[in-house]
């Protein structure tokens, strides 16, 4: 469905359920039916989102109305919370993820009484007061603007803490911590949100391991970093494509604007559009468009002395030693992993 449809609809339903219309204790009842048992419903119809590049402060506050790939991310996400499976998230910039994931938990936490932990690799990423681009303002924002017969208004110091909210009539909380190494040990939670894991430095690993018994849902969303592969979000994510495992990976061509007119490279047959080509136009380094667009581990890691190399497409695993030629080993004593290498010839 188109964005000009659904917001048609979405207007449809406020007017329905406005104070105005003699109908609209009935059909606040529907329409909160509707967004429990829904939440691509709640989303496009009630939720509001903050682009903050916009152009002007009316421009700022956007109904969060779904593009086809967040519907269908919606979909697993739900699936893994629900059936308690842990679920990777890969994606490129830009597109929307973290204000999902969050809505997807203030819907869980509002409707079904869900309890939730949202983590992030700095504090004030997790909790900064008027700050949207932390993960409990985003939830405070989302509650905020939506109705209050839909969700209960919130207090400021009884439902709203540091790095905590509490429904006010079931008391369900969505909790937030930054990175640590007994990251969410001891307590008991529907899912975890781990947000931009591959940036949890010296800690992914323990925090990853230490709440392995607070939730069956363990939510790691990231897009690559510097660390390419010396991270274990990496080491999540590859050993899920590895096993067939759930993962959702989400590049930039599932964005219709992004992906407008797509066309491959004659060389290398990577998708490309004018808007990609105008990225790489603005980045600094090729390594900014892997890391932040191409979700490629290898070529975002910093300082490579060859930056195409690929482990997946140049690396054979199973090869025989042959006695028959002699044996080299070479190592190169690096500061964060050390790499040996065996040749023959």
């Amino acid at each position: 469905m188109s964005k000009v449809s659904k917001l048609d609809i979405r207007t449809k339903y406020s007017i329905l359920t406005a104070d105005e219309h003699e109908n609209c204790i009935k059909n606040r009842a529907i329409a909160y039916d509707l967004c429990k048992n829904d939440f691509k419903f709640f989303a496009d119809n009630f939720a509001w989102i903050e682009n903050p590049r916009a152009e002007d402060i009316e421009g700022k506050n956007i109904p969060f109305l779904l593009w086809d790939y967040q519907e269908e991310a919606s979909d697993k996400i739900i699936d893994a919370i629900k059936r308690g499976y842990d679920l990777p998230i890969e994606k490129s910039r830009d597109l929307g993820l973290s204000w999902l994931l969050i809505s997807i938990f203030v819907w869980g936490w509002n409707f079904h009484g869900w309890n939730f932990l949202v983590g992030s690799q700095k504090a004030e990423n997790v909790h900064t007061k008027g700050n949207t681009k932390s993960l409990i303002e985003k939830a405070i924002y989302l509650c905020e603007r939506a109705p209050a017969w839909l969700i209960p208004p919130l207090k400021d110091k009884v439902n709203i803490k540091y790095m905590l909210l509490v429904h006010p009539k079931h008391e369900a909380t969505i909790a937030g911590e930054s990175n640590n190494t007994n990251f969410g040990r001891s307590d008991r939670r529907k899912a975890i949100l781990f947000d931009e894991f591959s940036s949890w430095e010296q800690t992914d690993k323990a925090a990853w391991q230490a709440c392995s018994s607070t939730t069956n849902c363990r939510l790691p969303l990231s897009t690559p970093n510097t660390r390419g592969t010396n991270c274990h979000f990496y080491t999540i994510t590859n050993l899920a494509h590895k096993q067939k495992k759930p993962i959702l990976r989400l590049h930039w061509t599932r964005h219709p604007i992004f992906s407008k007119d797509l066309y491959r490279d004659n060389e290398t047959g990577k998708p490309r559009s004018p808007w990609y080509d105008e990225q790489i136009k603005r980045a600094t380094s090729m390594q900014e468009i892997h890391q932040e667009l191409d979700i490629d581990y290898e070529a975002s890691m910093g300082d490579k002395v060859y930056g195409d190399f690929r482990v997946e497409s140049q690396v054979v695993e199973g090869m025989e030693y042959d006695e028959r030629y002699p044996l080299y080993v070479a190592w190169d004593f690096g500061l964060d992993t050390t790499a040996i290498i065996w040749i023959q010839e």
